[in-house]
């Protein structure tokens, strides 16, 4: 579990040491953004103690997420600066969802966890029931935009000529860009939605009709994201239906294997995706210490 901070010097201090007085002359972060970064939520576990998780934990690694419980670890507070937007972001449109009278922001399961966004009526069907539309927010980079819905370079890039400031001219090459479903990788977002359509058809007895994504592109309007083919700075997104059998069987084997490695010791490595291509390991792992894998990846 969190236990530390790690402090501009390096050195680490116990979180509620932190929290009570800086060690250093001044703060990195206000005390209010330092108990936000680290507010985590209470685990959940079975009757045996084995940990359960949630939707979004289920779609990391096992291994990941078993030694974060397991393990005591230090984060540097400021690497968690994009959840903070993320949390006022989605915090700022449930205020006008309710505002609007409109589902958002609520438990599909017994405690707080399992939350869909927004959730509208679009609509009825042939037998005049209502229909609905599920959209999920998030706050993402442009590389994981690009990589989500597929935008790839076509081509080299063509020539294009312009005038610089002392009159010579000169050229830059621009790329075109496309979108092709055979080049993305949106598996975490449509299992994740998908469960939540499930779980919130059986609770509500409704029938969801379409879901969405609205993403807000954090280095949106950027050199970086233009040159991955992101332009936007908001994208509105269907997301892909996937059958309850492959969604239900997917989440199951997840949560078994968590139980396992309670019962064994023994957590499933996590497999490629999960650990990025092994790119969350070699710098964005806050277990990474803890994890065998994850130090010979460092290694090298």
């Amino acid at each position: 579990m969190l236990t530390q901070l790690v402090c501009p010097d390096g050195d680490k201090i116990l979180l509620a040491a932190c929290q009570d007085t800086c060690r250093l002359r001044h703060r990195c972060l206000t005390l209010p953004t330092i108990m936000k970064v680290t507010d985590e939520r209470v685990p959940v576990f079975d009757g045996l103690g084995r940990l359960q998780l949630s939707t979004t934990a289920l779609l990391n690694g096992t291994q990941y997420e078993y030694l974060k419980h397991r393990h005591d670890y230090a984060i540097n507070p400021k690497s968690r600066a994009f959840a903070l937007l993320g949390s006022d972001h989605h915090q700022a449109l449930e205020r006008w969802a309710h505002l609007l009278d409109l589902q958002a922001e609520e438990s599909l399961t017994e405690d707080d966890r399992n939350m869909f966004d927004l959730l509208e009526q679009e609509g009825y069907d042939d037998a005049i029931r209502p229909v609905y539309v599920l959209t999920d927010y998030k706050t993402w980079g442009s590389f994981k935009v690009a990589k989500t819905f597929g935008i790839v370079a076509e081509g080299p890039g063509a020539k294009v000529y312009y005038t610089d400031s002392y009159g010579k001219q000169r050229y830059r090459t621009q790329k075109s860009f496309v979108t092709r479903k055979e080049d993305a990788d949106a598996f975490e977002l449509e299992m994740q939605m998908n469960r939540y359509r499930i779980m919130l058809e059986a609770k509500h007895s409704i029938s969801v009709a379409r879901m969405q994504v609205q993403i807000t592109v954090r280095d949106g309007g950027l050199q970086m994201a233009r040159q991955r083919g992101v332009d936007e700075l908001m994208y509105n997104e269907f997301v892909d239906f996937v059958s309850d059998v492959d969604v239900n069987q997917y989440f199951h084997d997840k949560q078994q294997q968590m139980n396992a490695a309670y019962d064994t010791g023994e957590p499933t490595i996590c497999n490629p995706r999960e650990r990025w291509d092994d790119m969350r390991c070699r710098g964005y792992c806050e277990i990474v210490e803890h994890c065998w894998h994850g130090r010979t990846v460092k290694e090298g």
